[in-house]
């Protein structure tokens, strides 16, 4: 087996420039589904006060419900831990609405809990590939 080459989420969120345009590993649990095809990990550093983060992932499809997924796959709207592989990104709010193919300004994004409505700029996860942990 390879050797993974696993990057913290807390790391992507905290120096963006050192892995943008990067493919990277996270392990990371699931912590908040924004849309069928991205949801949130926990970047927050543990014992540490005021360092809180999560990571926006996005994959190119949309996830399935959990019943219609095989046992590696994650379902759409578990919380539960994932290995992800993907491409650090740097993304404005208009790159992060064409990306979700959703407007960041509309009220549909408003609905969820997400904290996306405030995004001005930041790391995201384009995704590769996702198994659970």
């Amino acid at each position: 087996t390879e050797a993974k080459n696993l990057v913290s989420a807390r790391d992507i969120i905290s120096d963006p420039l050192v892995y943008d345009g990067l493919t990277i590993e996270v392990e990371a649990p699931i912590t908040d589904w924004v849309t069928k095809r991205a949801f949130t990990v926990n970047a927050s550093a543990p014992g540490l006060l005021g360092i809180q983060g999560q990571l926006l992932v996005i994959s190119k499809k949309e996830f399935r419900l959990p019943k219609d997924t095989k046992e590696t796959e994650v379902g759409l709207g578990e919380t539960v831990n994932v290995h992800l592989k993907g491409k650090a990104r740097i993304a404005s709010r208009a790159e992060l609405s064409r990306i979700l193919g959703l407007s960041v300004d509309g009220e549909d994004i408003k609905l969820d809990d997400n904290n996306i409505d405030r995004w001005a700029e930041g790391s995201i996860l384009l995704l590769d590939s996702v198994e659970k942990l």
